[in-house]
């Protein structure tokens, strides 16, 4: 089957499917029955793990092999001939997208590369302290630990609170961390391994206010967070577009508030802009920073589109009604209760699509526990430690179902053969920060 053909027969269930959505039942089976049609889940496998590394519609599939397809046949035309005219507009519609000003956002290749964008673009001095949670992604404690040894800057980590018991507790842990000396503060909108939502807003505000400045790890909020970038109130937003906005891999943006903009430089300098054009502004710099594979980004569009014709709302109530079922199920079973409040009713403030369950695997186990998940059962699902504690993180999209929650939890039954163990008290995230030298954080999972 040609590339045509599976656009047209992807856009044909796209608009039949649509043409019969309005607000589904978020426990009604059969009605999410076609929206799973856009994806194309292999028989037999449970994909549970959408938060590490999201699957692509149909849909965006075929757009990508298109537009590769288009740059490999004619590089000239593509990159020599309207490459902005193509690009710009898809960066604009990101921008607007997650309520940014249009001149406020450049397109990255995810998350992780615009936080070292940020890191390599501020200055930082000998005294000055970066600020983390404990709760932030070991991806970002690398970036920042290096960043901190070549300015002889600090890292400090906040101690966050483990059981979260309210938002209140989240913020004055961290508001508590700031000290005189601290420049910088990163933190995770939704972490990962922890899957907690973080009131960014407050947060920001009482950096704001104490003269600290702001960076956002938000690889997990496009799709899931209704985004107004402009009020958050941060100063650097980095995101991915691959997770929960269901782009292709290498897909992502970065956000820098105006008056920051002149300092930040891409990673890769090249030309800026197609010649005989010359840069003229911070975001021209990032249009050309050499030849690469564009289809993802020229896909994007495609992966938004689907997001709207399921419903931003049906896409969240659903994920919300499957990562509750999870975490009744795996509760019942274990006897060990989930780390973050309960979420009986959907609110759009809170929701997360994920959920972080403790589990009585000893956590020398919980690796080979996943490879047993996946080589014998085809489940797909993370396991991890935090501290001397294991957890499971159960991730569900609009394609995931009932059933493949009941059969993760019928796994994990014969698996626990029957053990019970009661809730865990608080862990350390990153136990080794404070007392080793800032070493490699504990927490490993994507």
């Amino acid at each position: 089957m040609n590339n045509t053909q599976i656009e047209r027969n992807t856009n044909h269930c796209l608009s039949t499917s649509a043409a019969r959505w309005g607000s589904l039942a978020c426990d009604d089976e059969t009605a999410w029955s076609p929206v799973r049609d856009l994806w194309d889940i292999p028989a037999g496998l449970t994909y549970l793990n959408h938060g590490g590394y999201g699957y692509a519609p149909h849909a965006v599939i075929a757009a990508k092999s298109r537009h590769f397809a288009e740059i490999s046949a004619n590089p000239m035309g593509v990159f020599c001939h309207g490459l902005e005219d193509r690009l710009l507009p898809i960066r604009d519609t990101i921008a607007d997208l997650v309520g940014a000003g249009r001149g406020d956002l450049v397109l990255v290749e995810n998350a992780t590369n615009g936080m070292n964008i940020v890191a390599a673009s501020i200055k930082l001095k000998p005294g000055d302290e970066v600020l983390l949670t404990e709760h932030e992604y070991g991806a970002v404690f690398n970036i920042w630990q290096r960043r901190c040894q070549e300015s002889g800057a600090t890292l400090v980590t906040a101690d966050m609170p483990w059981p979260v018991e309210s938002d209140d507790q989240i913020v004055d842990a961290i508001e508590n961390a700031i000290t005189e000396r601290t420049r910088l503060l990163v933190f995770s909108q939704i972490t990962s391994s922890p899957a907690v939502r973080l009131p960014a807003k407050r947060i920001c505000s009482i950096a704001r206010d104490r003269g600290v400045l702001t960076c956002i790890d938000a690889p997990h909020a496009p799709a899931v967070v209704d985004l107004d970038l402009d009020t958050l109130g941060c100063d650097f937003y980095t995101a991915s577009c691959h997770k929960w906005l269901c782009g292709p891999v290498g897909t992502g943006f970065l956000y820098v508030r105006p008056e920051h903009q002149a300092l930040i430089k891409p990673s890769v300098v090249s030309w800026g802009r197609m010649k005989p054009a010359k840069p003229e502004g911070w975001q021209d710099w990032f249009t050309w920073i050499g030849t690469r594979d564009l289809s993802g980004f020229f896909s994007l569009p495609v992966a938004i589109d689907v997001l709207s014709q399921i419903g931003w709302d049906n896409f969240r109530r659903r994920s919300h009604y499957l990562v509750q079922a999870a975490r009744q199920r795996i509760e019942e079973l274990t006897g060990m209760q989930a780390m973050v409040p309960k979420q009986q009713t959907f609110d759009s403030d809170t929701f997360v699509p994920m959920i972080a369950m403790p589990i009585p695997t000893p956590v020398a186990a919980a690796f080979d526990l996943r490879a047993r998940l996946h080589a014998e059962h085809k489940i797909e699902v993370p396991v991890y430690a935090i501290g001397d504690q294991t957890y499971l993180r159960v991730s569900a999209h609009a394609y995931t179902t009932l059933d493949e929650i009941e059969r993760l939890v019928g796994v994990l039954r014969r698996e626990f053969a029957g053990q019970r163990l009661p809730r865990p008290s608080r862990v350390p995230f990153c136990p080794t920060l404070a007392s080793a030298g800032l070493q490699q954080p504990l927490v490993a999972t994507v």
